[in-house]
C-alpha cells in the first residue's frame, strides 16, 4: 500500500538552532494528563523486561507497526499515535481494540497517546527499548505549526 506524500514547507527551517538552543538550557516540562497516565498503565501490565521492544513513534494508521512485527517476529512492537482516528482506519486495530484507543494481540501493540507523554513515562518507568522508529516526523505540514511538531520539542 502507497500513499502520495506532500510537504508545504519548500526550505528547511531557518531558525532551528535557536530551538535546540532553548530546548538544552531548559527542562521538559509537559505535564502529564490523567488520561495520558491512565493509557500508559494499560500498557505497562503487557511488557515484559525480558523482551526485546521496539517502537513505532506516530505510527498513523499502524501499518508500519504491523510491517515490524513480520521483520522482527521475536520481539515486542509498540505503536504509538496522537490519533485515535487514525488508528480506527485500521482493520487491525478495530479487531483486537481491548480498551478504548488501545489494541493488542500477540507481539503486536498499537495505542492512541500523547507522543511526548508516553516518551516521558517510558524513559521513566519501562524496561529498555531496543529500538525506536519515527517514520513520519511531520504530521503538521504547514509552516505555521512547526513548533507543534515532534522533532521541535527537547
Amino acid at each position: 500500500m502507497s500513499y502520495a506524500f506532500f510537504q508545504a514547507q519548500k526550505t528547511p527551517q531557518l531558525d532551528w538552532s535557536t530551538w535546540t538552543d532553548r530546548h538544552q538550557k531548559r527542562p521538559f516540562r509537559l505535564p502529564i494528563s490523567k488520561t495520558q497516565q491512565q493509557q500508559f498503565e494499560r500498557l505497562f501490565p503487557l511488557l515484559r523486561s525480558d523482551q526485546k521492544i521496539i517502537i513505532d513513534w506516530g505510527c498513523g494508521r499502524g501499518d508500519s507497526t504491523l510491517h515490524l512485527s513480520t521483520l522482527h517476529p521475536d520481539a515486542l512492537i509498540v505503536g504509538i499515535d496522537r490519533s485515535q482516528a487514525r488508528l480506527q482506519r485500521n482493520t487491525w486495530f478495530k479487531k483486537h481494540q481491548k480498551h478504548l484507543g488501545l489494541a493488542h494481540h500477540h507481539h503486536v501493540i498499537l495505542m492512541q497517546a500523547n507522543i511526548e507523554s508516553m516518551a516521558l513515562l517510558w524513559q521513566k518507568h519501562l524496561p529498555k527499548v531496543h529500538q525506536q522508529y519515527f517514520f513520519y516526523p511531520n504530521p503538521y505540514p504547514k509552516h505555521n505549526q512547526q513548533k507543534k511538531r515532534l522533532y521541535a520539542h527537547p
